[in-house]
Formats: C-alpha cells, sequence, structure tokens
C-alpha cells in the first residue's frame, strides 16, 4: 500500500561515515518471478544500499537514509527479460518529498540504471501508529476506526533458546511488545504460528537464560488453557521447530460459530461465521411425489446431479409390454470419464447393459451417461461399476467434481451412489412388477374401506370410520363402533445399528411425517447403536431418509435401522441384510404408517372400596371386598405395637416382669418400673467404690498410678488414676546438622532445612531470597541509567533508578529555523530562515517561505474578467460570479430568466391573470396569463348573460342536461328546491357536469367525494406535483387520510379522460 511506508532496511551497508541529511524511496512492484529481481544503489563505484530477497508478484516500499550527492539505481533481472511484460506487470520507482520522482514501467532486460541526484530532504515524520482491531464487519467486535486487522510479530530469540524446538510448550516474542499489549495474550486467545493454531496456556517474563523475552506457554486443546503453568502444562505442544524469523499472528476477531447457510437443516440465524458444520439435505422437493422429504432444500449435493429424485405411483407403459419394465442406469461422471466403466448382469448370467474403460474418453466432466434396456418382472440382477484409479467418482478431490450413478425403474431404485468407491462398487435388485402400479382403492382414511397405499379413488369409499373401543373385554366398549380409536399421538422407538460397531461416519438418517422431520440422527464412533425416541402420530406416512457422504459409502452396508410403535410393530426397517437388502441412499424413501395404543381400557375386576383390606386401585369393575378386626390391620397384626411384641398398645398391662425384683408381676405385658437388687464394691479404699451398692459383687479394683494422657510419650494404658507426670512430645527438626535443628524437640517431624548460603540483605543487589545462611556476597546496590539506548546511560549502574533520559534529536544551532531548545542530540536537520509571506490565506502566499516578512496581501473576490457584465478591474482573485446573460430576474415576473445573472432596466413584464377566451362574457384583452377557470359563459336561459346562472355555475350548470325547462322559461321554485344543492347544506355545490353527463361533488368536501354518472368509469387522483395517489373503480372517493389543498381527479370511460379540479377541506 503506498500510503504506508515500511520503515525496515534488510541490507545496507553501514560504510557511509558522513551525515545523512537527505533520502530516497525505493518502490518495487515484482513479477511472477520474484526471486530473480535484486537491486543496488552506488555512490561513485561504492555500493551504499543492496536489496533484500523478493518473493513474486508482491509491492514492496522502503525508505533509505542517504547523504546529499549523486547516485546510480540499478536494477537488475537474473533472467535478463526484466519485470514489466512478460511473466506480470512489474515496475519499480524513486523518490522523496524534495522533487525525486522517477518511475520504470517498461523495464524488459537484464539490467536497468537510473541516475538521480539527492537535494538537502528532511525526512517526512513516521507514520501514526496502527489501530489494532477487527475489521471484519461480520464479527461481534467489529471496529470501523481499525487500520490494521491482526496483533502480529515474530518470534523472539533468547540467549539460551536461538530456535524453539517441537518439543517445546513455548516461544519467545518481544518483551517490549509484551508490556505494552499485555491484555492480548489472555489466557485461552487462539494464536497461529508456524503454519499451526494454538491456545495461550500462560505468559512468562523470565530471569534466567531467557531473559529479554517474554514466553507464550501454549496448548493444543482450548479446555487446557487454565493457566497453571506448573501441574497442568502440555509438554511438547508445538507442532513444529519455531525460528526467530517465524511470524505469530492474533486474530481479535470476535465471532458466533455456526452454520449460516439458511438452506441447511442445522442453519443458526445468530452464526456469524459459517463453521462448516452445515447440512444441505438433498431429495424430492415436490410435495405431491410418493418421496417428497420435507427436510430437503436441494434436489442434489453440491457438485452432482442426475434425474429428478421424485417418484410418483405411474404405470409402466413403455414400449417393454405388460411382462416387462424399463431398466435404467445413468451416471454423472467426474473429470476421468476414460477411468470408468460398468455392466448390469441378470440372475441368468446374461449382460444387458456394459460401458468398458475408456469407452467415455471423449466426454466431458459433468455430463449424464443414460442407458436403458427391456427387463423381465421380478429379476434379480446386479448392478457393478468400476474405477481403474481406485478413486471411485471421486473428482472433487482433485479440482473437479464427485460423480454420481442411479439404476432404477418406474418404479424403484435399485442402485445409487457416489464419490469415492475405491476400484468398485456393487448392488443387488430386483425389478419388481411395476404392471400393478398405480394400486386403485378408496383414497380417503375416514372410510372403513381406506387403502394407503392407493394412489387412483375408485370410489370404493362407502362405509364412514366410527372411531371408539371395539374391544368386548373394555369397560368403554361401544358396539356402534367400526374402527379401533388410537391415541393420535405417541412416541416410536428408532434404533439405528452399524455392522462394524464403530460408528457410521459421516452417514445419517433423517424421519419425516408430512412437513415435519427429525433428525439427522447417526451412531456416534466406536458405537454399535444408537436409540431415541420420536413423537409421530398415527394418520400420515412415516418416511425415513439415509444420507452419506463420499468417505463413508464404502461402509454404509454396515448401516441398518428400524422404527418400532408401541405396539411392538416395525413400521420402517433398512439395511436389516447388508448381502440382500443393504441400505439405500436418498432419495429412496422407507415409509409405513405410524401405530399407536388403542384407547380401550381394560376391564379389571377387584374391590373398590379403599377401606377394605383387598381394595385393588387398578379395579375399575366392584367385587367381593375383606375387613380387619379392632386394633388389628389387614394382615392381623397390630395397628399400634411400640414395644413391637405382638400386644396391641390398648391390650398392654405395665409392671415389673423382672422375677428377680421386688415388685416383679407375672401378669404384666408391658415393661414397668422394678427395684432392683443393687450389686457393687462396697469397698471404699477401692478405686471403684460404689456408695450406692448394697451387694458386693467381688468387682473391687485397686488404685494404680500413672501417666493418662495418649498424646503423652509416657502413657500407661494399665493406669486408673493420674500421677501428673506425662512428658508431652514436642516436635521439630532434631537432626543438628541441619538449619532449623531445635535442641527442645524429642519427636522429629520430618521438615528438617538445609543451610542455603547466599546473599541474605534485602537491600543488597544480588539479594536471593531462597537463600537462609549469608555467604558473605552481598553486592551494594549502584543505581543509575542502565539502558544503553537512553542519553545518560551509566556503564557501572547495575539497577534502575528510573533516571534514563531519550535522546531528544533535533537541530541545535540557535541562529536556524527549527532551532529546538529541549534537544540535547544534533541531527544536522537544521533549517535557515526563509523570508516571505506565510499566510496561506494571502494572495502572494509563499509556501516556502518559513519566516514572514510582512509583504502578504489580502485576497479580493469578484469578478476579474473584463468581457464579463459584472467586471471588477479591483478585484485580483476570481469568485466564479461573472456573469454573461442578462434578462428578468423576478421570479413573479412573466418573463422571469431563471439563468440570467444581469437585470437590465425595464425589462420584467408584470402578469395580469385573467380569461383570455374571447367567447366569454369576461373576456380581458389585457391579460397575459390566461385563467380558464375565472371565464363565464352564458347558458342562453330566458334571463340572458348570467340569468338565472352561467353555463359553467358550479351549482347549476348541470341541469341544463336534466332540466331544460329550468333554463328556457323559468328559475321558479320548483327548479330551486329540486336543483339548488348549494343552498340545501352541502359545503359546496356540485362541480361539474360533462357531456356525458359526469357530476362531481360535494366540492369541497372534507372527505368523500361522489362521482355521479352511469357510465363504468377508472378514475385517479393526483396531487399538485402530478404524483398519483389515488387509482380506484370506485364512485365514492375518499380523501380524509389525505392533507387538505387542491387535487386533480381524472375519470377516463372507454379511452376519454375528463380531469376536474376538487378542493379537500
Amino acid at each position: 500500500m503506498r500510503n504506508l511506508l515500511v520503515f525496515l532496511l534488510l541490507a545496507l551497508l553501514p560504510i557511509i561515515p558522513v551525515a545523512q541529511d537527505s533520502w530516497v524511496n525505493v518502490e518495487v512492484q515484482t513479477d511472477n518471478y520474484g526471486s530473480e529481481t535484486s537491486w543496488e544503489i552506488y555512490q561513485d563505484t561504492e555500493v551504499v544500499a543492496v536489496s533484500a530477497e523478493y518473493n513474486s508478484n508482491s509491492y514492496y516500499e522502503i525508505m533509505i537514509d542517504l547523504p546529499v550527492g549523486d547516485y546510480n539505481f540499478v536494477l537488475y533481472d537474473e533472467f535478463g527479460d526484466g519485470i514489466c511484460c512478460a511473466y506480470g506487470e512489474g515496475w519499480f520507482g524513486l523518490s522523496n518529498d524534495c522533487g525525486l520522482d522517477q518511475y520504470v514501467y517498461d523495464f524488459a532486460g537484464l539490467t536497468s540504471t537510473v541516475f538521480f541526484t539527492l537535494e538537502q530532504c528532511a525526512q517526512p515524520p513516521p507514520p501514526p501508529p496502527a489501530t489494532v482491531g477487527c475489521m471484519d464487519e461480520t464479527a461481534l467486535n467489529f471496529n470501523p476506526e481499525a487500520d490494521q486487522n491482526n496483533y502480529t510479530g515474530q518470534v523472539a530469540a533468547s540467549p539460551c533458546n536461538p530456535m524453539y524446538p517441537s518439543n517445546y510448550n513455548y516461544f519467545g516474542i518481544d518483551l517490549t511488545y509484551y508490556n505494552e499489549n499485555q491484555s492480548v495474550f489472555a489466557i485461552g486467545t487462539e494464536i497461529s504460528v508456524g503454519g499451526y493454531t494454538y491456545y495461550i496456556d500462560g505468559m512468562g517474563v523470565p530471569g534466567n537464560c531467557n531473559i529479554g523475552v517474554a514466553l507464550v506457554y501454549v496448548v493444543t486443546d482450548l479446555a487446557l488453557a487454565d493457566g497453571d503453568l506448573m501441574n497442568t502444562m502440555q509438554v511438547g505442544a508445538l507442532f513444529t521447530d519455531l525460528y526467530p524469523e517465524d511470524t505469530w499472528t492474533i486474530n481479535p476477531c470476535e465471532y458466533i460459530y455456526g452454520c449460516n447457510n439458511p438452506s441447511a437443516i442445522n442453519y443458526d440465524s445468530l452464526a456469524t461465521a459459517d463453521d462448516g458444520s452445515c447440512q444441505v439435505l438433498s431429495g424430492c422437493l415436490d410435495s405431491t411425489a410418493v418421496n417428497y422429504n420435507p427436510a430437503a432444500s436441494v434436489e442434489f449435493p453440491p457438485g452432482m446431479s442426475g434425474p429428478p429424485p421424485c417418484e410418483y405411483f405411474v404405470l409402466d407403459n413403455t414400449s417393454c409390454g405388460v411382462d416387462s419394465v424399463e431398466l435404467i442406469v445413468s451416471v454423472v461422471v467426474d473429470q476421468y470419464a476414460s477411468e470408468t466403466s460398468w455392466y448390469v448382469q441378470l440372475s441368468t448370467g446374461e449382460v444387458v447393459i456394459e460401458v468398458l474403460e475408456g469407452d467415455l474418453s471423449d466426454v466431458t466432466m459433468g455430463t449424464l451417461v443414460s442407458q436403458s434396456t427391456c427387463v423381465a418382472d421380478d429379476t434379480n440382477l446386479t448392478f457393478r461399476i468400476f474405477d481403474s484409479y481406485g478413486d471411485g467418482l471421486g473428482g472433487a478431490a482433485w479440482g473437479g467434481i464427485d460423480g454420481t450413478y442411479l439404476v432404477h425403474t418406474a418404479c424403484d431404485t435399485l442402485a445409487s451412489g457416489g464419490g469415492n468407491f475405491g476400484l468398485n462398487a456393487m448392488s443387488n435388485g430386483n425389478t419388481g412388477d411395476c404392471d400393478d402400479l398405480p394400486i386403485e382403492g378408496c383414497m380417503d382414511n375416514n372410510y372403513l374401506e381406506y387403502n394407503p397405499e392407493a394412489v387412483i379413488d375408485n370410489g370404493s369409499c362407502s362405509t364412514p370410520n366410527v372411531y371408539a373401543c371395539i374391544d368386548v373385554n373394555s369397560t368403554n366398549y361401544d358396539a356402534s363402533a367400526n374402527t379401533a380409536d388410537q391415541f393420535p399421538n405417541c412416541l416410536h422407538t428408532l434404533n439405528l445399528t452399524d455392522g462394524g460397531e464403530n460408528g457410521w461416519g459421516g452417514s445419517f438418517l433423517m424421519v419425516a411425517q408430512g412437513e415435519n422431520y427429525y433428525g439427522p440422527f447417526t451412531v456416534a464412533p466406536s458405537e454399535a447403536l444408537f436409540t431415541t425416541e420420536l413423537d409421530l402420530n398415527a394418520n400420515e406416512l412415516v418416511k425415513a431418509f439415509f444420507y452419506s457422504d463420499p468417505l463413508s459409502m464404502n461402509f454404509m452396508v454396515e448401516c441398518g435401522f428400524e422404527i418400532v410403535s408401541p405396539t411392538g410393530d416395525i413400521i420402517a426397517l433398512g439395511g436389516d441384510n447388508p448381502f440382500i437388502s443393504p441400505i439405500k441412499l436418498s432419495p429412496f424413501m422407507y415409509s409405513g404408517m405410524g401405530k399407536c395404543l388403542s384407547t380401550c381400557i381394560p376391564i379389571v375386576n377387584g374391590c373398590t372400596d379403599m377401606a377394605a383390606c383387598n381394595f385393588n386401585p387398578e379395579a375399575n369393575t366392584l367385587s367381593s371386598c375383606t375387613y380387619n378386626i379392632e386394633h388389628y390391620d389387614c394382615n392381623n397384626h397390630c395397628v399400634n405395637d411400640a414395644d413391637e411384641d405382638s400386644i396391641c398398645d390398648e391390650n398392654e398391662i405395665e409392671g415389673c416382669q423382672d422375677p428377680l425384683q421386688s415388685n416383679f408381676d407375672p401378669t404384666a405385658t408391658d415393661s414397668g418400673d422394678c427395684i432392683p437388687f443393687m450389686y457393687g464394691c462396697i469397698d471404699n479404699t477401692q478405686f471403684n467404690f460404689d456408695p450406692s451398692a448394697n451387694t458386693d459383687n467381688g468387682s473391687c479394683i485397686p488404685f494404680i498410678n500413672g501417666c493418662m494422657d495418649q498424646d503423652a510419650l509416657n502413657y500407661d494404658p494399665e493406669a486408673n488414676t493420674n500421677d501428673n507426670l506425662c512428658i508431652m512430645p514436642v516436635y521439630g527438626c532434631t537432626d543438628p546438622t541441619m538449619y532449623n535443628y531445635s535442641e527442645f524437640a524429642n519427636v522429629d517431624n520430618g521438615n528438617c532445612e538445609p543451610f542455603i548460603y547466599g546473599c541474605i540483605d534485602p537491600l543488597a543487589y544480588n539479594y536471593t531470597a531462597l537463600a537462609n545462611t549469608g555467604d558473605d556476597s552481598c553486592e551494594a546496590v549502584v543505581l543509575g541509567c542502565i539502558d544503553p539506548n537512553y542519553f545518560n546511560y551509566e556503564v557501572l549502574a547495575n539497577t534502575s533508578d528510573e533516571s534514563c533520559i531519550p535522546y531528544v534529536y533535533g537541530c541545535m544551532d540557535n541562529t536556524q529555523f527549527n532551532y529546538n531548545s529541549l534537544a540535547n542530540t544534533e541531527d544536522e536537520s537544521c533549517v535557515p530562515f526563509v523570508y516571505g509571506c506565510t499566510d496561506f490565506a494571502a494572495f502572494n502566499y509563499d509556501p516556502e517561505a518559513n519566516t514572514d516578512n510582512g509583504v502578504c496581501e489580502p485576497y479580493v473576490l469578484g469578478c476579474n474578467d473584463e468581457t464579463a457584465l459584472n467586471y471588477d478591474p479591483l478585484a485580483n482573485t476570481s469568485d466564479n460570479t461573472c456573469c454573461y446573460i442578462s434578462g428578468c430576474m423576478d421570479y413573479t415576473a412573466l418573463n422571469y430568466d431563471s439563468n440570467a445573472c444581469y437585470e437590465p432596466i425595464n425589462s420584467c413584464v408584470t402578469i395580469i391573470t385573467g380569461c383570455s377566451d374571447v367567447a366569454a362574457a369576461n373576456y380581458d384583452p389585457f391579460a397575459n396569463v390566461p385563467d380558464l377557470e375565472v371565464c363565464n359563459y352564458d347558458a342562453g336561459c330566458y334571463g340572458g348573460e348570467g340569468e338565472p346562472y352561467w353555463l359553467n355555475d358550479e351549482c347549476f350548470a348541470w341541469v341544463i342536461d336534466v332540466d331544460s325547462y329550468c333554463c328556457t322559461n323559468e328559475w321558479d321554485s320548483s327548479c330551486e328546491s329540486m336543483y339548488d344543492y348549494c343552498q340545501e347544506g352541502w359545503p359546496a355545490g356540485i362541480t361539474d357536469v360533462g357531456s356525458n353527463m359526469i357530476v362531481v361533488y360535494p366540492n369541497p368536501s372534507f372527505d368523500i367525494f361522489i362521482v355521479d354518472t352511469r357510465l363504468n368509469v377508472n378514475i385517479a387522483v393526483y396531487d399538485m406535483n402530478g404524483k398519483m395517489i389515488m387509482q380506484s373503480t370506485s364512485k365514492q372517493i375518499d380523501l380524509s387520510s389525505y392533507p387538505s389543498g387542491i387535487y386533480n381527479m381524472t375519470i377516463i370511460h372507454e379511452g376519454l379522460r375528463i380531469t376536474k379540479r376538487i378542493i379537500k377541506q
């Protein structure tokens, strides 16, 4: 891009010792062989700049600093044919801001030399920093201000990593770039490098031999990007070795990935980027066809074609005869048609159709090759197709299209497929009996005679279905019903199987019923079975369509499916035998009627009394009941028996039941309070003396003194009396050779720490945080600027004190125009004072001047053309107002000239509006603007002009055509009461009467205008701008919703047009 300077000189020779006070910009557009192109710049015989290596058909731009002087630029073409014409449109050019502008577009030889001179020329300012952001308008975070789409840079080497091998999980980038853009490198961010894509697991700024770079730790799976660089890092994540010349890229755009093809069954309206998951299904799109597929949106897969996929019930009436059928083979070839061959062989061994290898050498890609022959009904046959190369019809893999094949009769598809089937593919089939179709019968499912296979209604429908339960063993049996009532919808089970027990790969099944479809369904990898439930009805045909991609077609014989109703019936089945009946590809359709359970409720006998012991909640027909006795349940168990002694609580007798106690009660059933004999140690000198005992039982224990604390080192388990001499454990390091040895510890806790020697002074330069023992190695901190790229860099400093002062380049000569008092480094950029007018708004502005000397002259605007009508002799600058056309400039005048810019005295003509029709009673001979609406015409009535009305009177003129008496005799009271609409409460009277008796009234009107005529007319209403606002054949025109104003109504009858002006109040 020519508006972006790339300040990168890859191979300049730094041998020029003088100051560089000028520059040249080199542009090169390479041809188809960019590696042949190179250039050099000479000053005398010395090379001062050379090119880098170039790529083909690429644009390069580089700015080179050079001193003032004469140079030769030499462009080389290694082959000797130049870069302009034979193999691309290459060119080159030299330029700067100070007059250098040399471009060569016709270089067609071995070398091209351009001599150029560099004058003193200040360097242009550096380009503004790029605004990095998402430049994709389809992304969620599109930034219209961005001018660079990617964050990018090169892999950075470190002292211990000149490159990063593929067994690493990190690589280095520029540390300064990372510090300025840390937010870009968030955990989980996608980053591309070396031709592969990874995810950032974390960042590191090491202080070891990798110092000076930022390390990017990566993983290959987004789920592994957790930021834990110690425990879960992915060792060896890099797929390839990385070198400093490799470029890394982070795309900031954010998308919602999904299928954004509206024709796909998995279309996601929220997706902004396609993730390649779209599934566009092919099949029959005609809803009148037998195999109509509501899930399909195209007839054929992309890049494939063939006969229409729809199947109809048609009678085989070909020339093959009643007991034969026409067998058709249709093959759409890929770009390697000569490799393809096929044959059809009957079970008798006879080959009836055959194409040999090479027969199709002259056939072009995409051609449909079709063959047919007559075969007897119900004939078994084999179709086999070959490809000598071994990639089937898979031409798409080689830049062409995938071919397809279809073997069919008028009634059935016997074989279909396409894409890469390897060396050969084979299908077995049977021609069937097309003569049996179409089937005639009752086609109305509301009748008992309904035949779901019928395609021609023969009028046999006679018995209407009466839906109810027809099972006499059901409680809701209806003797008047003739058709079992089923639940309208029910769950059917779909089972998918895979004979290879390794999943269906790219194959899947779609199920449809009516306009609804379900799927896609498939068997997962490493699985043999998939099962789900479908909510289907019992009134419509259930259809199933099988699809497979080219890679999976070779294994689709392992696929099978069945749809099972709740009654256990299999309503659709495919691929049940891979040898006899392998599964068939769409557009072949598997079908069957859905079946749901009957609504009958079977009779269940039993006790229906909830209080009875034998109550049956499932029973709906009463039989004998049994009941429990008082205090017992139905199993003769106590209802309340707290002590579970089988004696109900209500029958219990409480008392002492121990015969050894003083108050023993032999009749007691429930234990009560007893007074026992009190046995125990009665010796008060013993450890276990019991003062409550009254009978010695020989259990006395003597006192045993000792430590009774189980945590003590001298714990005595035999002691029963504490002697307070316990020795408690003291944990710590018991190794005297260790750093943390404790002389008080008697139990080692395993945490001994060795001596670690180093600098332990936290204020020292080389302080070691892990050291615990000083070794006198501490070095003092020396503050200063430690960056050699700064003006006050201090060689002896080892610690930055943030005092670095950057180089400030500029002119340090205070006698020069651009003297910079802040500069500390001379850059030889001084510019002398140039005096002149520096006001760019002045007439004599001098663009070369940098110091104003007070000679500026202002602009005097005006017409400075002496030939113009409005010439101004004082003007020095034309304001484009010169006028050369004179005329009347009064827009209210009759002769107003919109083009005139100069008006002579008394040149305008005043408008006089009036009646210009000499036939009118009020004709005005002085009118120059006719207004026929003000003209009055004599009606020729008995009273003379205007009596009793004018011929064009709004209220009465039409009366002449209705009742001539009111004109020729007199305007009596009967005429007034019958025809004077203006006096009968109308907003205004009838506005006009046409020669064919067309009357429009009332006019003006607030809303509705009536067109009164016996003629058939078309009416159009236009506003005053000529725009038609309404068109109608109705004779009532409603303008209530339009603004007030004047409109033109055009009434058209048999080509005649009458226009009337109406007023909307």
